[in-house]
C-alpha cells in the first residue's frame, strides 16, 4: 500500500527523506517494486486484475485502486494504490497527523494486509 502523495516514501520513486531533510537513499516507484516481486514470484506481463474501490466518504479526498498478480500457481503480490493519500494506513477509526497526508477511509487496511497474509498460507 502506498500514497500518491506520500511526503516520505515516494509513490513514483526517488529519494525518500523525512519531511525534505536528510537523504535515506532512493526508491524504485511502487509500479516498479511490484513488477519486481511478480515477476521473482513467476508471473510475466501485466497484472491479472485490477479493482477500482467504491468510496462513499464524502469528506475523504482519496480513491484507492489495487494491481494483483495472482494464479493460483504463484505467490499472490499486490499493490494498492491510495491515490492522494499520504504516508498511512487506510482506515477509517484513526488519524494520524496531517504532517504525513491523508489517510483514506476507503478501504480497511489492516483487514486487507490479514486477508492477504491468510490466503498465502492455505
Amino acid at each position: 500500500m502506498n500514497g500518491t502523495e506520500d511526503p516520505i516514501n515516494p509513490y513514483y520513486g526517488g529519494q525518500v527523506t523525512l519531511f525534505g531533510f536528510g537523504d535515506r537513499g532512493d526508491v524504485l516507484s511502487s509500479v516498479a517494486s511490484a513488477e519486481h516481486f511478480a515477476h521473482k514470484a513467476g508471473y510475466q506481463g501485466a497484472p491479472s486484475e485490477t479493482k477500482h474501490f467504491l468510496n462513499d466518504h464524502a469528506d475523504d479526498p482519496t480513491a484507492t485502486k489495487y494491481y494483483a498478480w495472482r494464479d493460483g500457481a504463484h505467490a499472490e503480490v499486490i499493490l494498492y494504490t491510495i491515490t492522494d493519500g499520504g504516508h498511512t494506513i487506510p482506515q477509517g477509526y484513526f488519524r494520524p497527523p496531517r504532517i504525513l497526508g491523508a489517510t483514506s477511509k476507503e478501504i480497511n487496511g489492516p483487514a486487507e494486509i490479514w486477508a492477504f497474509f491468510s490466503r498465502q498460507i492455505n
